[in-house]
């Protein structure tokens, strides 16, 4: 470090910002660690909540319902999505382009899903902000947001930079299915875990 960085005031210092190649990097050499919940997310290492069960087990039914009933997808709980230069989150759910190789030699990317869910327990406003940005502005075309409070679903549809044109709330009675994937109905309590209302 220069002599001239270290007289820095600290309250004018900048936060280095890691890239997607540097925290591959970290992963590879054992600095981030398998099972270590985090995530990049603009630059930023971002620890994630520690799941409650309500949130695990509506993860583990929607991975269940669309294994079996969208076939035409492939599935990915918690894996990471490369989003160049500077973000790769990791998305409770992604529906994706079924690949040959099942994705097995290269990251997913924005152009290979057709939906994104995050569950929120205790999240709601990163996913609402931060996570919609993000991939909203990655070209997603497709996000949902299981808000596990409110035992609602959030619809968000037809990025347009940083947002979505379309937002729609469901309750527990009513039916869903991707845009890609329309005959993949499920009924939203089914996805909260409640019964119907």
């Amino acid at each position: 470090m220069t002599r001239k960085a270290m007289n820095v005031p600290l309250d004018e210092r900048m936060p280095h910002r890691f890239n997607v190649a540097e925290y591959e990097a970290m992963t590879r050499y054992g600095i981030v660690r398998p099972g270590d919940r985090v995530e990049l997310i603009a630059g930023e290492i971002a620890e994630m909540p520690v799941q409650s069960p309500p949130h695990a087990g509506c993860v583990t039914y929607l991975t269940s319902f669309f294994s079996r009933h969208c076939n035409a997808a492939t599935v990915m709980a918690h894996e990471a999505m490369a989003v160049l230069p500077d973000s790769m989150p990791a998305p409770d759910i992604m529906l994706l382009r079924a690949r040959d190789d099942d994705y097995r030699f290269r990251r997913v990317e924005p152009a290979d899903v057709m939906l994104l869910v995050e569950v929120a327990d205790g999240s709601l406003r990163y996913d609402r902000t931060e996570k919609l940005r993000l991939y909203a502005g990655a070209g997603v075309s497709e996000y949902w947001i299981v808000d596990l409070g409110a035992r609602t679903l959030e619809v968000y549809r037809d990025s347009r930079d940083e947002t979505y044109a379309s937002a729609r709330l469901l309750r527990p009675a009513e039916m869903i299915a991707p845009v890609a994937l329309p005959a993949c109905r499920v009924r939203v309590g089914d996805i909260l875990g409640v019964t119907q209302r």
